[in-house]
């Protein structure tokens, strides 16, 4: 609850910081720095080869990508296959986007009216799409406004709802087959509820979208729940017979489907996965086969157990299951039975362990699973970062194996035609969320297009995707300044180091990018490093270190540009100095936030008048704000508040301020004392005066 906590690494507000961080992921860099110690496997290897923790060298293991290919038209039949692709891509999905059948929208497009396309202009902003609604429909600016974001965000979720059946169409059989199960009993239900005139709000669409996409049994009878909470439909604002229509369309379209979903028929994913667990590389070992959806897992789960002639070849029925189903002591038990080893358990007999873990993501994070080097990921990676997770749940530090093997599904035909697909879809989300801005993800999609090509690379099973996704993943930021330090100290040595005098400089040329002047400072209140870049170009100053030290990186090879005999970079290093002492200074100087209910507290006893009780709270109460345990019991405090008179009340707060005093004043200046006396006693280490190409 402390937002100053780390002002002497410059951060002069955590909250601030950490909403700059959600769109910026570098902007983590400094509180990371300041609190953590963190190494990625890549930088360990580069820069510890022999590093060793209790004597044993640190080793990881290389990793292996394999592609298994499969055919979708094989698993599904070329016709239904197609059938249902198509039938995904146009569903109507018209209960989730019931304002798209709005009385005056649905009159308009009789009559033709053709500004009433929505989201298909890529370079429309809001304003235009409102304007263009009011010319057509004579709305307020207002009414035009409010519908355009409503409508854009239900058409985005119907898009997100097709994109979520793609994917299981991808994944199983029995997975797409489970869902689309659960859309025609919806849409019953939905045209149930429309009859007795009421409608999805809402709020209870969103509770529906949570339904379908928690994999989780129980779905109908929260689903009654649901429609049994409708609020009253407005039956003058809405075609609800275009509404009927677009719902009886899509139940007729998904009866035909899942009348030949039912069908019997061989599965051509799950014989390559058999094929492949039975192989000569594979039999015998421990693996661990993968899946995003619990449908799928189960499935997997299901047939594989239930094959004898699989099992046989196989040599073992030591199959299990990890998913949200399975409680977290049994979680527990099955990770340990399939990783004894790893887990401290060396002596387990053979005969009680679990040689083939078939697992959602539900298996977390931090689990050692050392002791096998098989990753089956039994889906597509739509998340690619997910399937880093995964492997590194067995390429752990203490792996006795060389390689990890991951094995990768991918359709091999389909896989160009299925990736079409979504790109469209993803486009289409792509055009809402810049008209109206998706600011959060729906089912684990977010509103912007996929790269694709990543998926690509893998099918080509290109390993360098592995180490970008791992770096992605690792959050290793900034880690390329501490090599560079590294290999600085090791190539020139420290000594010689020590006798480079403060206050250097040189300059350099950029090839593109802003010319400017970089400067290094420190405080030798705090003996925090400051890095300053000033932009001639926008006439800005830098302050973030990851972005200021960007403009004057270079490696040891690169010239140095000579500097003009006219040059004084004094005038510029006072410059920076000064924005910096000032910047210092006004943090160390500026009233803290108070937290709520402090701040509720202080408001509340402004309003009393004045006594000398109610003066010494606010003496108390104004100085700082309180945080920890503290900050907890003044909240229990704050909302006993209305069941007790005002004098009892007061009287608590008294006893509260009693128990709680603040710490002695030394303690907080020894802390808080950030800024020198004077701007010059802020150290110039070094400078680099940077020149563009064009100046």
């Amino acid at each position: 609850d402390d937002r100053r906590l780390l002002l002497s690494a410059g951060i002069p507000d955590l909250w601030e910081y950490f909403r700059r961080a959600e769109q910026n992921r570098d902007a983590l860099y400094e509180v990371l720095e300041a609190l953590a110690v963190r190494r990625s496997r890549q930088f360990i290897r580069q820069n510890y080869p022999e590093a060793e923790i209790d004597g044993q060298r640190i080793r990881f293991p290389e990793r292996e990508l394999h592609t298994v290919h499969y055919s979708l038209k094989a698993t599904y039949g070329p016709e239904l296959y197609r059938k249902i692709a198509d039938a995904i891509e146009n569903l109507l999905l018209a209960p989730y986007q019931v304002d798209t059948y709005r009385r005056e929208l649905i009159e308009a497009r009789r009559m033709q009216v053709r500004q009433l396309s929505l989201f298909e202009t890529p370079e429309e902003d809001s304003e235009g799409a409102v304007k263009r609604l009011q010319e057509a429909l004579g709305w307020s600016r207002e009414e035009a406004h409010e519908f355009l974001m409503t409508v854009g965000r239900q058409t985005a979720l119907a898009h997100i709802m097709r994109v979520l059946y793609l994917k299981r169409l991808e994944s199983s059989v029995e997975s797409l087959r489970i869902s689309l199960r659960r859309l025609h009993r919806f849409l019953e239900f939905f045209l149930q509820a429309l009859k007795e005139g009421r409608l999805l709000s809402s709020k209870a669409y969103r509770q529906w979208l949570q339904i379908e996409g928690s994999d989780e049994e129980g779905m109908e009878e929260e689903a009654e729940a649901l429609f049994s909470s409708l609020p009253e439909l407005f039956v003058e604002r809405y075609d609800t017979e275009s509404i009927r229509a677009a719902a009886e369309a899509d139940l007729h379209t998904l009866e035909s489907i899942l009348a030949e979903l039912e069908q019997d028929r061989p599965d051509d994913k799950l014989e390559t996965l058999k094929e492949l667990l039975t192989s000569p590389n594979l039999r015998g070992r421990k693996v661990v086969v993968f899946s995003y959806f619990k449908d799928t897992a189960r499935y997997l789960y299901r047939q594989l157990l239930s094959d004898q002639g699989f099992l046989a070849k196989l040599g073992h029925r030591r199959i299990a299951i990890v998913d949200s189903s399975v409680d977290s002591s049994e979680r527990t038990t099955r990770i340990l039975r399939f990783a004894p080893r790893a887990n401290g358990m060396s002596d387990m007999p053979s005969e009680k362990q679990i040689d083939l873990l078939i697992s959602t993501d539900v298996l977390s994070e931090g689990q050692n699973l050392q002791d096998a080097d098989i990753v089956v990921n039994y889906d597509l990676h739509w998340n690619p970062v997910r399937m880093v997770q995964r492997v590194g749940r067995l390429d752990r530090i203490g792996s006795p194996h060389k390689v990890i093997h991951v094995h990768n599904f991918f359709p091999e035909e389909e896989l160009e035609e299925l990736l079409g697909l979504l790109d469209r879809l993803h486009h289409k989300l792509d055009a809402i969320n810049r008209t109206v801005g998706l600011d959060a993800s729906v089912l684990g999609e977010t509103p912007n297009p996929m790269d694709f090509n990543i998926l690509r690379r893998l099918a080509r099973e290109d390993e360098k995707t592995l180490q970008e996704l791992e770096a992605e993943s690792e959050l290793a930021l900034g880690e390329f300044l501490k090599q560079d330090l590294l290999h600085f100290l090791k190539e020139l040595g420290e000594e010689r180091l020590k006798r480079i005098p403060l206050g250097v400089g040189t300059a350099r040329k950029k090839k593109e990018g802003s010319a400017g002047f970089f400067a290094a400072f420190r405080n030798p209140m705090t003996n925090q490093h400051h890095w300053i870049f000033y932009d001639e170009e926008k006439d800005r100053i830098v302050e973030r270190r990851l972005e200021a030290i960007r403009h004057v990186r270079c490696g040891p090879s690169e010239p140095a540009e000579p500097l003009p005999e006219e040059f004084d970079p004094r005038p510029l290093i006072k410059k920076l100095r000064k924005h910096l002492w000032n910047r210092i200074r006004a943090t160390e100087l500026s009233p803290s936030a108070l937290p709520s209910p402090q701040r509720q507290i202080v408001n509340w006893l402004h309003a009393l008048p004045p006594s000398v009780e109610r003066n010494r709270l606010l003496q108390h109460f104004e100085d700082r704000p309180l945080a920890g345990p503290d900050l907890k019991e003044l909240r229990r405090l704050w909302r006993e508040r209305s069941s007790l008179p005002q004098e009892e009340w007061l009287k608590r707060l008294v006893e509260f301020v009693e128990s709680h005093p603040h710490p002695p004043s030394a303690v907080v200046k020894a802390t808080g004392a950030l800024a020198p006396e004077q701007e010059e006693e802020l150290e110039c280490i070094a400078w680099m005066r940077v020149v563009s190409n064009g100046s």
